[in-house]
């Protein structure tokens, strides 16, 4: 990630901020198809990170500038432990990304963490067939056509699950059920006039020989 993408991602955070009217003293991951953009709110000189792929990680400091520093990695237990170090203390957002797949999130919330989810623009999420996020968002709203979900600091650990959906799934869902009802109608339809026509064959032979049944016994 370069610096012009750090400094996008701190923008989109800032502005996220702001329409809640209060700082977010939090992690913010923007969801964007094959990625996820991860926006960590950090205050010190010394960080550690946890990723499940490796990844290049910027330092933004508040005042948008970028923030050298120094790193180590290592691979435990199939997760890459970044171990981040500056030369003074720093208050700002570390920017990274990670890889996205079958439309789901899912992120360990630690105790007393908060972090926000912001949807790509067209796609939603609640849906009990299609998708939803568990356990329930503290907060939902709309900000420039896309969907955030914010969950405040929990007091014990958690595991967060989001999974969501284009906006009108919904609604091809809907239509491919009743398309199907429409089907197994006709399906049916067709079952009890074909039945009713042999039903009716059969009556019909009976009348032209009624002692067919006496000859089979």
């Amino acid at each position: 990630m370069n610096r012009r993408t750090a400094v996008v991602l701190l923008v989109l955070s800032a502005l996220i901020s702001a329409a809640q009217g209060e700082a977010f003293n939090g992690t913010t991951y923007i969801l964007t198809g094959s990625e996820v953009e991860v926006v960590q709110a950090v205050k010190g000189s010394c960080f550690n990170l946890t990723l499940h792929t490796k990844s290049n990680i910027t330092l933004i400091s508040d005042s948008g500038d970028q923030v050298p520093f120094n790193s180590t990695v290592n691979f435990w237990r199939g997760s890459y432990r970044y171990r981040i170090i500056t030369e003074e203390p720093v208050r700002g957002h570390l920017n990274y990304t990670q890889p996205l797949s079958d439309q789901r999130l899912v992120v360990s919330m630690m105790p007393n963490e908060s972090f926000r989810v912001v949807l790509p623009s067209g796609y939603s999420t609640g849906d009990s067939l299609l998708g939803r996020a568990r356990p329930t968002p503290d907060e939902i709203y709309q900000k420039d056509g896309k969907m955030v979900l914010t969950w405040r600091g929990a007091p014990k650990h958690r595991v967060v699950n989001v999974n969501y959906y284009k906006e009108k799934a919904p609604r091809e869902f809907q239509f491919f059920l009743l398309l199907l009802l429409f089907v197994g109608g006709l399906v049916a339809l067709e079952y009890l006039i074909n039945m009713k026509r042999l039903r009716s064959v059969q009556e019909e032979e009976e009348e032209e020989d009624p002692d067919r049944e006496e000859r089979q016994v």
